[in-house]
């Protein structure tokens, strides 16, 4: 898989590509598509060809035993990620920093302590950026060394809309855009959402650029 093409795609064919290069069917692809995810790509454009492509996924309530290769058993089903398993490392005992989205985040970006902050809870559509553009994160150290960098799912950790609180909580208009957001952040593409309860407003850039129904799988 080339993530460097896949950067080149809009952010719903990265999404669809990435998931079909894990090989999921259409069973497994519905119950991902109804976690929340987050996808963090970086992607060696300036550096040595041997640089590893990175790719990070996180998932909102993804149990223990749903991949296969933690619960042979399992109706998930992930046969790529369970060749990755048996090939590779696979943990048994991990912790996090948060039980929640947006404290999950920031560690993950940031690599601190979301307690440092004073950050358990989750935030909203309008709630204001917890991570300041000064900080380092993942993203900006890896686009300093030459990285293309991408974003892509649910970010939940805050935004500055230009005109204050435009639309509602729920749904926010066409066109109105943002700062403070991915691009601010060290990411060179965002293609996603606020938070799990705004998923039908989407944000590519620093922009709403459309609206999306639920569907049922």
């Amino acid at each position: 898989m080339n993530l460097s093409n896949s950067l080149s795609h809009s952010g719903v064919n990265t999404i669809h590509h990435l998931l079909t290069c894990l090989e999921l069917d259409d069973v497994s692809r519905g119950f991902m598509f109804r976690l929340s995810l987050l996808f963090l790509i970086f992607c060696p454009a300036l550096v040595d060809a041997d640089a590893p492509n990175l790719v990070f996924v996180l998932f909102d309530d993804l149990g223990y035993g749903q991949p296969q290769s933690y619960h042979p058993k399992s109706a998930l089903r992930t046969p790529n990620l369970d060749k990755l398993s048996a090939q590779g490392m696979r943990f048994t005992d991990a912790h996090t920093g948060a039980a929640v989205c947006t404290p999950t985040r920031y560690g993950v970006l940031t690599g601190r302590y979301p307690s440092r902050r004073g950050q358990f809870g989750v935030l909203t559509t309008f709630s204001k950026p917890i991570i300041p553009p000064s900080r380092i994160t993942v993203a900006s150290m890896l686009r300093k060394q030459g990285y293309a960098t991408a974003c892509i799912g649910k970010w939940h950790l805050g935004m500055d809309w230009v005109e204050g609180k435009p639309g509602t909580e729920k749904e926010v208009p066409i066109g109105a855009a943002m700062v403070g957001g991915p691009n601010a952040l060290g990411f060179d593409y965002f293609y996603g959402f606020t938070h799990a309860r705004n998923i039908g407003t989407i944000i590519e850039q620093d922009a709403v650029v459309k609206h999306v129904e639920s569907v049922e799988n």
